[in-house]
């Protein structure tokens, strides 16, 4: 489910109707959520690269006033969230 969300948060296309920018923004904050649940911050996820089959970097704004950037590895499998 996290891979998925993980999936839909950065689509290779543009959303171009309201749907696929609302479904693009349920699965950020998702994505966001399951970061902030291990005790990292991230109010907006802004950029997703595979780092290995099943992990994904993460990079997030930290702060809802846009502040602070982190870069987060996340593993889909198990959940686990390691700030780089």
């Amino acid at each position: 489910m996290l891979e998925q969300a993980i999936l839909d948060a950065f689509p290779t296309k543009a959303p171009r109707s309201a749907a696929e920018r609302r479904k693009t923004a349920n699965a950020a904050d998702y994505v966001a959520s399951a970061i902030n649940s291990k005790g990292h911050l991230c109010a907006k996820p802004v950029e997703m690269r595979l780092a290995a089959p099943g992990q994904y970097g993460i990079g997030c704004v930290k702060y809802r006033s846009g502040e602070g950037a982190g870069i987060y590895l996340v593993d889909s499998r198990t959940g686990s969230v390691d700030e780089l």
